[in-house]
């Protein structure tokens, strides 16, 4: 669930703001921007950053100056402000500057049109900027979009989704509320997705996955339930590492297994083109962990091992010795010895220079 993005979180020690530079960079309060915007007539850049913020630093000293972006920063107003002193600490809420550095653009009149997080390299940026500068997938041209289209739901999705992200919660709500009166029964795509992400907010913050469960209860659209649910697998993967560092063998084990149930209800609703990809890896990872998961998760293993093989039948390539190694693996964990046996020597049958699979054959005692 993206560009790659280098961020800080916010340190408590204040410093102080950074002067406007000879270079264009300004500091004073937002209404004197808005007005220097103005008479401009070009688009403001708001830097939110701080002293203390290594990625903050590196934006401002090899980013900015690089010739491609300069080249860009041209067309706007540029400011910067520290969000432990004002007046940029009273503006981070408002343009959710918490994670940092955080670039906000608005219009000439002050009008919200779009932001960027995290940094980003010369070129990426400069491409950016100058997407913003054109007016292109900002928050105008969205509304745009939803005045040529009222009744669609997609446009309206992507609007509300942008002034989410923007930070501008009131309009967001009306778009949502928007979206829900032509979707009659809350069951669209477009509005689920919105609300999936609603429901994805807490998880990143406190690695609470109870809201997301409470979401994909109610849930019936595949790609949500399954993101959602290796979503959640991978939160209860980190509790896992976590309790392990902790010496916590209890929680070590309790996280790990809702972390494989949560893998096998996401598993239902794999794409096609993803079942060998996800699907081999997490089968052999449970028959390595057999010794320490209750028999269920060892048969839901054993389903997965027979849908990546037959999977791999249907390749062009044809079946693939190694993912039929897996699959003799877990019908012996699941007492097939018989079933087991066959399938190893279908693999000496087709690598038959393979050590590996004449040895199986003897463990499994054949």
């Amino acid at each position: 669930m993206a560009a790659l993005l280098v961020a800080c979180a916010p340190a408590p020690t204040p410093s102080a703001p950074a002067p406007a530079s000879a270079s264009g960079w300004h500091a004073e309060p937002l209404d004197a921007l808005v007005a220097r915007a103005t008479a401009a007539h070009k688009p403001l850049l708001v830097d939110f950053g701080a002293r203390w913020c290594a990625p903050c630093r590196e934006l401002e000293e090899r980013v900015f100056p690089s010739q491609e972006v300069a080249a860009q920063l041209a067309g706007f107003v540029c400011a910067r402000y520290d969000v432990d002193v004002e007046p940029g600490k009273s503006l981070a809420p408002r343009f959710r500057a918490s994670t940092l550095p955080r670039l906000v653009f608005l219009d000439p009149d002050g009008a919200p049109r779009d932001a960027l997080t995290g940094l980003r390299e010369p070129a990426e940026l400069a491409s950016e900027l100058a997407r913003i500068a054109r007016d292109e997938g900002t928050l105008g041209a969205r509304r745009r979009a939803v005045a040529a289209m009222p009744e669609a739901l997609e446009p309206r999705a992507e609007l509300a989704r942008a002034l989410r992200e923007f930070g501008d919660r009131d309009a967001y709500a009306r778009e949502l509320a928007a979206l829900r009166a032509r979707d009659a029964d809350d069951g669209s795509l477009a509005l689920r997705r919105l609300l999936f992400e609603e429901a994805l907010e807490p998880l990143q913050r406190s690695v609470d996955t109870a809201p997301l469960r409470a979401f994909l209860a109610d849930e019936k659209h595949a790609e949500l339930l399954h993101e959602g649910w290796r979503t959640i697998a991978a939160a209860e993967r980190m509790w896992t590492q976590r309790k392990r560092d902790e010496h916590d063998e209890a929680g070590r084990s309790e996280h790990y297994e809702l972390a494989l149930d949560a893998e096998r209800r996401a598993w239902p609703h794999t794409p096609a083109e993803r079942v060998i990809a996800l699907g081999g890896p997490l089968a052999w990872e449970i028959y390595e962990q057999r010794a320490q998961l209750p028999p269920a998760l060892l048969a839901f293993a054993l389903d997965v091992a027979r849908a990546i093989v037959a999977a791999s039948e249907r390749s062009s390539k044809g079946v693939d010795p190694d993912l039929l190694d897996t699959l003799a693996c877990l019908l012996h964990a699941n007492g097939d010895v018989r079933g087991a046996l066959e399938t190893v020597r279908r693999c000496i049958e087709l690598a038959p220079d393979e050590p590996l699979y004449r040895e199986r054959l003897r463990e499994f005692g054949g």
